[in-house]
């Protein structure tokens, strides 16, 4: 629960999209909540007098703040622990109110860029925290794989095989008919 509502911590890139899924999914629910509570479409809303709409008004016009109260909530700690995991403020959760930009920089910054590895100045993070962020955490992964390849990249060497188009002959990828 502490993922969905507090404001200390980190968290990794995984669990902040899962917290953004949850906010699609309590916003999907919460609209159809409304339809079929009000059962009403736009051609029976057309038929209701100023009275009758004015109080169906009210009643989804306070629905309506009671269901996106919890998702800012939910937003504004996913993400400021998010920020938290990149070394930065909670208040750069505010960047999304910069018109165009805003909302693109916070979806780069909290969504597909890594945290700070190890621990920073809002404090480490769980192991479990970081199995879902590519980061120096995995950099033995990365390691071993670049060994792998240069080991192959030897033995191709040693056989006679180029990569380069230095060895004079004239390559032909890409071109038709010469």
């Amino acid at each position: 629960m502490n993922l969905f509502f507090g404001f200390q911590g980190r968290i990794g890139r995984m669990q902040w999209w899962c917290g953004q899924l949850a906010i699609f999914v309590w916003f999907v629910v919460a609209f159809l909540l409304l339809v079929a509570v009000t059962g009403l479409s736009i051609t029976d809303f057309d038929n209701l007098s100023s009275n009758e709409k004015a109080g169906l008004g009210a009643s989804v016009l306070l629905f309506v703040v009671a269901a996106i109260i919890p998702v800012i909530w939910v937003n504004a700690a996913t993400t400021v622990k998010r920020y938290h995991d990149r070394d930065k403020s909670g208040f750069w959760y505010f960047i999304a109110l910069v018109p165009y930009i805003g909302g693109i920089w916070q979806l780069v910054e909290c969504g597909f860029l890594s945290g700070t590895p190890g621990g920073n100045s809002y404090g480490t993070r769980d192991s479990s925290t970081s199995s879902f962020d590519m980061d120096r955490d995995n950099a033995e992964d990365f390691d071993a794989i670049e060994q792998m390849i240069n080991k192959r990249r030897d033995q191709m060497n040693s056989r006679g095989v180029q990569r380069n188009s230095n060895s004079g002959a004239k390559s032909v990828f890409g071109k038709r008919g010469n």
